[in-house]
């Protein structure tokens, strides 16, 4: 009997493997575009959320007559979209699931 090994596929040299940890690295964990885009995204949403409540259906009905609307409906999937992908790569940074849970609950408590 003979033992085969499984082939791997060749690494291309071109192509450096470089891993979102290593680009947070880079840039010394400095806040990016997606802060900005999350403060954005959770204007709107508040925005949206309280038309009906403070200025009534009548006016809430025009709001979702602009041109806006394409992104008014986007905005909350895009905010957990955005999130989510901001969590997952914080949760691969941390090494266990009780320091991420720790990292969290700090970073949701400092002022």
């Amino acid at each position: 009997m003979t033992s085969t090994t499984p082939s791997r596929p060749p690494k291309m040299a071109f192509m450096p493997r470089v891993s979102l940890d290593d680009k947070f690295r880079d840039a010394q964990y400095h806040p990016s575009g997606f802060d900005y885009q999350r403060i954005l995204l959770s204007m709107a949403i508040v925005a949206v959320h309280s038309i009906d409540v403070c200025y009534g259906e009548a006016f809430a009905i025009k709001v979702w007559d602009t041109p806006f609307v394409g992104f008014l409906k986007l905005a909350m999937p895009m905010f957990f979209i955005l999130s989510g992908f901001l969590i997952t790569g914080s949760l691969e940074r941390c090494r266990t699931l009780v320091s991420f849970l720790g990292c969290g609950l700090c970073a949701s408590i400092r002022p």
